[in-house]
This record gives structure tokens, C-alpha cells and sequence, in this order.
């Protein structure tokens, strides 16, 4: 995680959830949620690509 605190640093960019005003446990809570928002998508890519097609 240094490491890409350091690039984004270089790049003038803020480097940690602190800097962003971002609590540390939204950040975690996010991280541990994410696969129900890809499942999510990937359902509905499934159902308008496929499903509802044949319709």
C-alpha cells in the first residue's frame, strides 16, 4: 500500500482515505461489498443481453 501511496503522492494526488476525509471503516465495509455489486451487474448484463432479447 506504500507504494501506491507514494505514486499517487508524485502525481499530486491524495495519498490515503484520511487525506480524502473518507472513514477507514467505509473504506473496508466498501471493500467487502463490492462482489454484490459485480453480481448485480453481471445479472443484469445477463437478463438484457439474453433474457430479454428472446422476449
Amino acid at each position: 500500500m506504500l507504494e501506491m501511496e507514494d505514486m499517487l503522492r508524485k502525481l499530486g494526488g491524495y495519498e490515503n482515505s484520511t487525506a480524502l476525509g473518507l472513514d477507514e471503516n467505509l473504506i473496508y465495509e466498501s471493500l467487502q461489498k463490492a462482489h454484490l455489486v459485480r453480481e448485480r451487474c453481471t445479472l443484469l448484463y445477463y437478463y438484457n443481453t439474453k433474457v430479454a432479447k428472446k422476449s
